[in-house]
């Protein structure tokens, strides 16, 4: 089990990191969608 933890650990903050990285690149999107929205509504 003592193991296994570190390399789980690791996984999970790949999958973060990845995760946020994604979301990042999203947002501007995102954003400019909602604001693009705003402005024709």
């Amino acid at each position: 089990m003592a193991q296994i933890m570190p390399h789980y650990i690791a996984d999970t903050n790949i999958l973060i990191a990845h995760f946020a990285n994604k979301l990042t690149q999203d947002l501007p999107l995102l954003l400019g969608i909602s604001v693009i929205s705003d402005y024709y509504r």
